[in-house]
């Protein structure tokens, strides 16, 4: 292509740290050749800055099949680009230019930032949670879905999403129905995954394994399950475990916008974040509430860890990272009696059914149709 510049291409399907592309614009398109051809309304494009001292160019946009990104770094492409852009993205080149000359003094604020940290470090000590949960508060809802998607790729890169049958289209209509009304847009995931476990991704990313469908006795209990963890969504308790765990380094690179920088260790936290019991519980009350308004019986929460606890008294994965106390259940069994719910009735939707869908249907997986054969 004439005027093409060279860089690297991120999005669905696509390596975790990119696919050589070549881009060019055409008029007011972009187009993209690299693993396979895009094209790209110039309108439809956000610029954005990257890399460890901001100086990279991301152009961003969306289409049907997902969010892409084309990270060009080099000083001649990133010179091509600039003087090939149509009209249209002069403005937002024109911030990042601006942005970039600005980059020494925001590394220097940053260290004096660092400093004061250092220094009262005593000080705040015992308000360390409150300050993780203010900082997290501050980064962007962009910046947290950035997160999520790269995270989600990476569990997605395993091969072991189920993403058609029964048991898949169950979990979406049961997610719908918990979400409406969420501040995200919410993508719910099956993993084909014999343990008991579901966890929360920031930016609306959750996923469930096979183990906890078939732990569960109703549909209502994994609907409260499911609203437990889009609690720990909604009030950003994922974004702040993530914080908490990696550190303030991690903590002052969020909050200077640079996600990419601690991608590679956020993937290694996905679904092993533990929660403080303040924020289990933020999430256990929260999720009732979350059950009342969509109509679910709300005991079913309750219903779910005391049939677990009893099942299997040694305690899943689930249990260790979600702790089942009895004044955990006593909690949730207070505000459930205190939760007045009209509409609320049981699911009429054929749970034998759906379990046993697991074992027995075709299901779509790496994108061909499989089939589980029927355990005997």
């Amino acid at each position: 292509m004439a005027n093409a510049f060279e860089g690297k291409l991120y999005g669905p399907g696509q390596p975790q740290d990119g696919a050589p592309a070549r881009g060019a614009f055409i008029g007011n398109r972009l187009r993209v050749d690299g693993p396979r051809t895009l094209d790209a309304d110039a309108v439809s494009i956000t610029v954005e800055s990257a890399g460890f001292e901001h100086d990279h160019v991301l152009l961003a946009w969306s289409d049907a099949d997902g969010d892409w990104g084309l990270l060009v770094a080099d000083a001649a492409a990133k010179g091509t680009l600039i003087a090939t852009a149509p009209p249209v993205l002069a403005k937002p080149l024109g911030r990042w230019r601006r942005s970039v000359g600005l980059t020494h003094g925001l590394w220097r604020a940053a260290i004096g930032a660092a400093a004061l940290l250092a220094l009262g470090a005593v000080l705040l000590w015992w308000q360390y949670d409150a300050a993780v949960a203010w900082t997290a508060a501050r980064i962007s809802p962009e910046t947290e879905r950035r997160m999520g998607v790269q995270m989600i790729q990476s569990v997605a890169a395993d091969g072991r999403l189920i993403d058609a049958g029964t048991a898949h289209e169950t979990i979406q209509a049961l997610g719908t129905r918990l979400a409406q009304g969420g501040r995200f847009e919410y993508r719910w995931y099956l993993v084909d995954d014999p343990r008991i476990n579901a966890f929360a991704l920031p930016g609306g990313f959750i996923v469930i394994n096979t183990g906890l469908v078939n732990a569960a006795a109703s549909a209502d209990e994994l609907a409260a399950v499911m609203a437990h963890e889009l609690q720990h969504v909604e009030q950003r308790h994922s974004l702040q475990g993530l914080i908490h765990q990696l550190g303030w380094a991690t903590l002052l690179t969020l909050t200077l916008g640079d996600a990419s920088a601690v991608t590679s260790v956020l993937l290694l936290q996905a679904g092993n974040t533990v929660f403080s019991r303040e924020l289990e519980t933020q999430a256990d009350l929260a999720g009732v509430a979350t059950l009342a308004r969509h109509g679910v019986p709300p005991a079913a929460m309750a219903e779910f860890f005391k049939n677990i606890q009893a099942r299997i008294p040694d305690g899943p994965s689930f249990l260790s990272s979600h702790p089942a106390t009895g004044d955990r259940i006593a909690a949730i069994e207070g505000a459930v009696a205190k939760t007045v719910c009209p509409t609320c009735a049981p699911s009429t939707v054929d749970w034998a059914a759906v379990r046993t869908s697991l074992r027995t249907e075709g299901y779509i997986k790496g994108g061909k149709v499989r089939k589980k054969a029927p355990k005997r």
